[in-house]
């Protein structure tokens, strides 16, 4: 049955229940945490009244149904069944009248036993997400008067043969019962009861359940600590310069609700740890990572399954490139209140020492985000072709020369510049691309942030650049030399190259893995370079 002044859920995963009438509604949830069934025998009324409430009760009703039950709480089984079943507000929450020479008796009900009746059900186990196919049985009560109804008896909506609904798709916010409702009714629906055929559960629920749409919520991250990690007799803490996380959505026409975590990107500050440097080393999450249960002494919530949250760490170690996996051994825990974004827990990855042995890094993390700004939530949708030609993640770019790190300020577009530190001839290569839809055009422009205190002012160097794409046996072409003398210092720049013929025609051929290159020949300044938004440019 229904459960009356119970506030919704703050979890992340709040609920969604049944359809009424081909729309989705809400659900609440209740604390009470063991199914009981009731035996009901109940005078429903036929005729009401403004005055009198009901004027003409029918006879008697029998009814079957389960709510959930707290021993603790609720007195005996048969006093919860009454409450639930023949009292108000429980009973009947859209009119004040009692019903007459109602009894209800309660019995323990099976909570691993499906299909059950009634509105009270225990998640099939191991699974969060399911639907409910159900019949619903209510009255009917037309105007006969100023003030009055006339009123079925309680029937099957829609009438016989009964065809079943479906609440779809339904998120348990706790591992105990819970109950639905309320079903909305319309205004001539009274005494609605409602009968579980089957509850299964389901993987996919905006393909599964008609009239559910998915969306995304963007964070973006909070620069600063973000997380320590320990290894050996070594302890430090882990400071994130850049990041986003995004957070799938199932949506009705009302409200969307958070079931994934569908991405994550941080960027790692440069940092020490047992002897092992570790610069330019970005965490990315793998696969989606859905929103599960998270059962906790001190209370559930809401969070990830170990091993579910699959991270991918890459930067150097001690100027070597590495790549780690790494997945969380435990579950962690997510909080959207207010619409931010925390998301805490730990795990263990395996790295190398300065002497090349393996090191296990224990890492408590404690990840915090606020809604993203449209600039932010711009670049956490780049693709990966705009991400690398608007210099947006260092890790897209090496040099066996300048030292090359990430600038997010000042920055000519999106949310990230590609700095570039060093003396004398530079060599920058960047990662490969496709060629098929480019909008190649008569020149390729890059931004170029020039520091100061330059000790040579009668010359500041030149930006060269090249394309080479194996595949087609193309290495080092030319594309242009542009000198700096004479551009203006701690700004940026705009530095066009058009485009020589063969590399106009070596780009609109079918090509998979060509590459730009760059050539930054500077005196040295101790300052850096920054360099921003390739483009293609008239």
């Amino acid at each position: 049955m229904l459960s009356n002044g119970v506030q919704r859920s703050s979890c992340v995963f709040a609920m969604v229940l049944a359809i009424v009438s081909g729309s989705c509604v809400r659900a609440i949830i209740t604390t009470r945490d063991t199914p009981i069934q009731c035996e009901v025998s109940r005078a429903e009324c036929i005729a009401e009244n403004s005055a009198a409430g009901c004027a003409t009760y029918g006879p008697l009703e029998t009814l079957r149904g389960t709510t959930c039950y707290n021993p603790s709480a609720d007195g005996t089984m048969d006093d919860r069944c009454r409450q639930a079943f023949c009292q108000r507000p429980e009973a009947n929450q859209w009119a004040t009248y009692d019903y007459k020479a109602c009894s209800a008796t309660g019995t323990a009900a099976d909570p691993n036993l499906l299909p059950k009746v009634g509105v009270c059900l225990t998640p099939p186990a191991g699974s969060s997400t399911f639907r409910a196919d159900y019949i619903q049985r209510s009255r009917i009560c037309t105007p006969s008067g100023p003030g009055n109804a006339s009123c079925s008896s309680l029937d099957v909506d829609p009438p016989p043969p009964p065809q079943a609904k479906v609440a779809c798709p339904i998120f348990l916010t706790d591992t105990t019962a819970v109950n639905f409702g309320p079903m909305n009714p319309s205004s001539d629906r009274r005494d609605r009861i409602v009968e579980f055929l089957r509850v299964v559960p389901i993987a996919n629920p905006a393909a599964e359940c008609p009239g559910l749409s998915t969306s995304t919520r963007t964070s973006q991250l909070t620069a600063g600590t973000f997380a320590t990690a320990a290894a050996g007799a070594t302890s430090v803490n882990v400071s994130l310069t850049r990041g986003f996380a995004k957070l799938g959505e199932l949506c009705d026409v009302e409200v969307c609700d958070i079931v994934s975590l569908d991405s994550l990107r941080a960027d790692v500050a440069n940092m020490t740890i047992a002897g092992a440097q570790i610069t330019n080393a970005v965490v990315t999450l793998g696969p989606a990572a859905p929103l599960t249960l998270i059962p906790d002494p001190d209370g559930g919530g809401s969070g990830f399954a170990a091993h579910s949250l699959k991270f991918l760490v890459q930067g150097k170690v001690n100027g070597g490139e590495e790549i780690y996996r790494a997945e969380n051994d435990r579950p962690w825990r997510l909080d959207t209140t207010g619409g931010n974004f925390r998301l805490t827990g730990s795990l263990t990855f395996l790295a190398t020492d300065a002497t090349g042995r393996l090191l296990p890094v224990n890492i408590n993390a404690d990840v915090r985000g606020t809604p993203a700004t449209p600039q932010n939530q711009q670049c956490a949708n780049f693709t990966s072709l705009q991400r690398l030609f608007g210099f947006e993640d260092v890790q897209d770019w090496t040099s066996s020369q300048a030292n090359l790190s990430l600038v997010t300020n000042p920055v000519t577009q999106g949310c990230g510049a590609l700095g570039v530190q060093g003396q004398g001839y530079m060599p920058i290569k960047g990662g490969t691309f496709v060629t098929a839809g480019l909008p190649v055009s008569a020149a390729l422009s890059t931004d170029l942030f020039i520091p100061n205190n330059q000790p040579n002012q009668s010359w500041l160097g030149a930006l060269q650049m090249y394309l080479s794409c194996p595949s087609g046996n193309v290495f080092n072409q030319y594309i242009g030399q542009v000198e700096l003398t004479g551009k203006p210092q701690n700004a940026f720049s705009t530095l066009r190259f058009p485009l020589p013929t063969a590399v106009r025609d070596t780009l609109l051929r079918n090509l998979n893995d060509c590459f730009f290159s760059y050539a930054l020949n500077v005196n040295q300044t101790n300052r850096t370079w920054i360099l921003d938004n390739l483009r293609f440019t008239p």
